[in-house]
């Protein structure tokens, strides 16, 4: 990770400095966890912030977030879709403008967080 910090307001702030995407939407059950930390990543050569969030079970939450528009196929939907890739647990959606991915190594977790 590029920062850590517990602080959402701490790694919102590394984000917007850098110039990554600082301005996500979390949903409710999100919102009440702490952060780890975050980083800038790329992929097919566009920027993507990853956050991750320390759940109930102290289990990391990997979320990437992007532009909606930086992707050819992304999900319709602003419900998270969760399904398992690999040993992964994973959760999708969009919104107006952005797109989300929760990642976690624990796939049950993002069933007990009603997403």
């Amino acid at each position: 990770m590029d920062m850590l910090s517990a602080d959402m307001g701490q790694i919102r702030a590394y984000l917007a400095q850098k110039k990554a995407y600082e301005d996500f939407a979390l949903p409710h059950c999100l919102q009440q966890l702490p952060g780890v930390g975050c980083a800038i990543l790329r992929w097919h050569d566009r920027p993507v912030s990853l956050v991750c969030l320390d759940s109930p079970e102290h289990t990391t939450l990997y979320l990437f977030v992007t532009a909606r528009s930086h992707l050819s196929k992304e999900p319709g939907s602003t419900i998270p879709e969760i399904e398992n890739i690999s040993s992964y647990g994973t959760a999708s959606w969009s919104d107006d403008s952005k797109t989300y991915v929760l990642a976690s190594a624990d796939p049950g977790v993002l069933k007990r967080l009603r997403l």
